[in-house]
């Protein structure tokens, strides 16, 4: 599936989302997918004309999300990171370019020729304390 900065994904924590939101906020992800997922394709240069990346960081940390909120956006840092910016908040901008093993692993795709490696999910256990979750 070749994919442009307007499409949304159907897999992974970002199921829904626009790819140049999760651009955005969250281009390592976009490289995983890359590597990882086999019909997953980009134009590396419709993202480079896009605004410069401003990733999740440390800084979301203090921002208090209620239990409700967080039980929403416990699985996506792009939920969050809209939340923190829409409370007033920024993140400072990110000089992002793919990586030259991403690049290569596109060129394989359009070709044919890559096979992605196995990914084995990492599972996160919710653990809940009083109406708190941690």
């Amino acid at each position: 599936m070749f994919c442009h900065p307007s499409t949304q994904i159907d897999f992974g924590v970002h199921k829904g989302l626009e790819i140049s939101k999760i651009y955005k906020f969250d281009p390592s992800y976009l490289e995983w997918a890359i590597e990882f997922i086999p019909e997953f394709e980009i134009d590396i240069v419709d993202f480079e004309n896009l605004p410069k990346p401003t990733p999740y960081d440390k800084k979301m940390s203090v921002y208090k999300f209620s239990p409700s909120e967080y039980a929403y956006c416990i699985n996506s840092k792009i939920r969050k990171a809209e939340i923190f910016v829409q409370s007033g908040n920024h993140f400072k901008e990110l000089d992002f370019q793919f990586s030259n093993l991403s690049k290569e692993i596109l060129i394989q795709k359009q070709l044919g020729m890559y096979v992605c490696p196995n990914y084995e999910r990492v599972k996160f256990n919710v653990i809940k304390i009083g109406d708190l979750l941690f």
